[in-house]
């Protein structure tokens, strides 16, 4: 497995979370400190990877002189140009919406604005 310049970032193991009980008869004793339950980690921490976040936002401007002391800016933003959809987050909590993401990267965006100076 080979790894770009910048390692991606890394997400927590899946967890489950087991009862005292279960525990209790393959351990011979119940959990001390009174727990009642305790998170199993199901995937090794450190070995599940996001994909690579690419994100490219452009800005033209222009600058018209009105007269010697007022002066125009008009500016064109234009946010995550190629429309990328990169996860954030995911849930790492292992069940039905196991890596379900909650929460992606904003999708395009256009801005205009502009600037009176005098």
């Amino acid at each position: 497995m080979s790894f770009p310049i910048a390692p991606p970032r890394v997400y927590r193991g899946a967890g489950l979370s087991v009862p005292t009980a279960l525990i209790a008869a393959s351990l011979g004793r119940n959990l001390s400190g009174g727990v009642r339950t305790m998170v199993v980690p199901l995937v090794t921490p450190g070995t599940m990877f996001a994909d690579r976040m690419t994100r490219l936002d452009l800005r033209v401007g222009k600058r018209l002189r009105l007269t010697d002391r007022v002066t125009l800016q008009g500016n064109l933003n234009v946010f995550n140009v190629f429309n990328g959809a990169a996860v954030h987050v995911l849930n790492t909590t292992y069940g039905g919406s196991w890596q379900v993401p909650s929460r992606t990267q904003d999708g395009r965006m256009v801005q205009f604005s502009g600037t009176l100076s005098y």
